[in-house]
Order: structure tokens, then sequence, then C-alpha cells
């Protein structure tokens, strides 16, 4: 049997890589890389805001070390959450380990295999767009004239070789942790879109699970209709547990990621308009504009992935109403209608993932976002003519 656990296989791995996955005893060999890590993801951004001081009246200088400094502050924010919400977490994997989550249902591995491969398919898309921006990043200093990825106001000497590599190595670490954040996310919703999957599809094969048919009903005496009947409540019932277990699951999912996807959504329309803003600036083709486009790329996926998973849990918990209404409900009998008709009347309440207490994460208000950072391209342009 396919347990829910398998689908946080990619997001786990990845951020054990670095000693970031939160564990309840860590080995000594574990909490070294978690200190390295931890080391690399403070460093670059004290770095970058030092330079900030030295760059801030130079348009061009300090829109690239924003470029930079930006999408590593909402690195440094999803680290910090998953490492002080260590408690938030472990609850949510208590659940994804539950009986209630692990159930033997038919076609019930089916829909787990394929959360799952979503989840393997969206690590590989973010894997691929990481190594292409850091390729390009890495290549940039070689084709032109300048020997960092991140412009640096002093003279290092024979010491540049080395914050070459210190600022490749930030980078680097600090995407691979954010893939391993953000796919977590996607894994956790994941597991909650499956679940709802599984529910819908016990509500409208009530009566083919218990191996019934139209037949069992007419020709069955008051005794044998009766027991039937009784099936059918403990069926019901099951998928009521299971229903709530749903919605507590996703009550805690909200709990863990909610700051995060704020900080998600609010950083990516800095990043995206800084982004937009710098590609103007170029008047010829350059590795640089690679550069650009590839950080955009990942920006943007990062945006999308968020967005779409939290309105699939929307759209599928929406969807079990509809469900109980497919199943073939005639032949239950006004006590298990009644049953029926309260799980219903429970579905009209949606389940949503907020970012924050300050919107849903649904397309809608990822449309919203890419108006926002419109706005702002519009301004930051404004401001560069002005300049």
């Amino acid at each position: 049997m396919f347990r829910c656990e398998e689908i946080l296989r990619n997001p786990r791995w990845i951020l054990e890589v670095f000693g970031c996955w939160p564990v309840k005893k860590p080995t000594k060999t574990y909490t070294i890389k978690m200190l390295a890590a931890s080391a690399f993801t403070l460093a670059f951004p004290a770095m970058l805001c030092v330079e900030i001081l030295f760059a801030y009246k130079n348009y061009n200088t300090l829109m690239q070390i924003l470029n930079f400094l930006i999408p590593y502050v909402y690195v440094l924010c999803k680290y910090t959450i998953f490492t002080f919400q260590q408690n938030k977490l472990f609850a949510l994997l208590n659940w994804t380990n539950s009986k209630i989550f692990n159930q033997s249902f038919v076609d019930g591995d089916k829909i787990l295999r394929s959360a799952y491969d979503v989840v393997v398919m969206v690590t590989k898309v973010f894997r691929f767009t990481l190594a292409l921006a850091l390729s390009m990043i890495a290549l940039l200093p070689l084709s032109e004239t300048k020997l960092y990825p991140v412009p640096i106001s002093h003279d290092l000497g024979s010491y540049s070789i080395l914050m070459y590599v210190f600022q490749i190595t930030c980078l680097g670490i600090g995407g691979w942790l954010c893939i391993g954040y953000d796919c977590g996310f996607i894994a956790f919703a994941a597991i909650g879109i499956a679940q709802i999957d599984i529910l819908k599809l016990r509500l409208s094969s009530v009566i083919q699970d218990l191996g019934l048919n139209q037949d069992a009903f007419s020709n069955s005496s008051n005794v044998e209709q009766l027991k039937m009947q009784t099936k059918i409540k403990e069926t019901l019932k099951a998928c009521i547990i299971q229903h709530l277990a749903i919605q507590e699951y996703c009550k805690r999912l909200n709990n863990l990621f909610s700051t995060t996807i704020f900080i998600q959504y609010l950083m990516s329309i800095l990043a995206l308009a800084i982004t937009m803003s710098r590609i103007l600036t170029i008047t010829e083709l350059s590795v640089k504009i690679l550069e650009l486009a590839f950080i955009l790329m990942f920006i943007f996926t990062q945006l999308i992935t968020y967005s779409w998973s939290g309105n699939q849990i929307m759209i599928k918990s929406s969807d079990i109403g509809e469900a109980c209404y497919m199943g073939q409900w005639y032949y239950y009998d006004v006590s298990n209608r009644k049953i029926l008709f309260f799980i219903m009347e429970r579905a009209k309440r949606l389940l949503y993932i907020k970012a924050s207490m300050f919107a849903k994460t649904t397309l809608a208000t990822c449309i919203n976002i890419l108006r926002c950072t419109y706005s702002i391209f519009t301004i930051l342009r404004m401001t560069y003519h002005e300049n």
C-alpha cells in the first residue's frame, strides 16, 4: 500500500542534504550540516545589506543587489519559520502517518501515486530552473569585465576568487533550500488534495464498494435491507470522520505555511518588478539577459505553484457535495439520507490556505499579485528614466 509519507520523500531528501529537515534526535553530522547551511544563509544577506550602504546612490548597482537580496530574504524567512515551528511540522507529519489517511481503499493507491508524481514533476522543474539560473549567474562574470555575480564595492585583490566562490556557494545553498521548502508545501498540499479525491470517490461509490446493486434492494427481505442500510450508515460515518480529518489537516497546514506564503507573495512582487526593470536597462544581447530571464522564470514558477496548490484544495473541497449527489443515494433509507445531507451541508464550507490574514492562496490572488507587480514595475521604470 502506498503511504502518504512517500509523497514527502523528495522535499525531505532535498532539505536533509543540508540538515534542514527538522528531526527530533539529530546526529552530530546532521547538526554540523545544519550549522554550515545556517552560516552561509545568514552571511550572504548580511553582506548584501552592507553593500547597499555603499551603493544606494547608484541606481543600477542598487537594483542588482536588491535583485539577489529580496529572494534570499524569503529563503531566510522560510528557514527561520521551519526551524522555530518544528512542533507544528511534527504534528502535520503525524497526520500523514495516521490510519485515517492510510486506509486501504479501491483506487486509493492510484490517487496517492498520482499526487507523488505531481510532486516529483514540480521538483524537477524547480531543480532545472535553478540549475539554469545558477549557470548563467556563474558564467556572467566570465563573459563581462565584472568580477562577481553580485557587485562588491571594495577591491579584494588576490582574494577575489574566494569571494566569487562564496557568492556562488551561498546562492546555490539558498536556491536549494528554497526548492526544499517550496516542494515541502506542495507535497503537504498534494496529500490534502489526494485525501479529498479519495473522500469524493468513497462518497460517490458507496453502493458499489459494498457489492450491492438494484436487485439487492428490490429482491431482499426487510431484515436484509436493514443490514444493508446499516453497512451504508457505517460507510457514511467513516466518510464523515475522514472529512473532519481533512479539515483538521488543512487547518494545521494553514497554520504552518500561512506566514511563509504571505512572505512569498510579498517578496515575489518586489523580486519580479526589480528583475523586469533590470531587463529593460539592457540595451544589447548578452548573458545577463539569460541570467535575468531564468531568475524571472524561477520566481514566477514559485508563485504559480503556491497559488495552484491552494487553488486545487479550494476547488476539490467544493466538489465534495457534488460527489454525494453523484452516488446512488436513492437506495438509502431516510436516516442515511439525513447523514448524506449533513455531509453536503458541511462541504459548503470550503477549505482554504491563506497567506496570513490578507488573502487566500488561489489563482485569483496570483493574478492580483501580477497586477501589483506591474504597478511597481511601472514606478521603477519611471524612476530609471528620471535618473
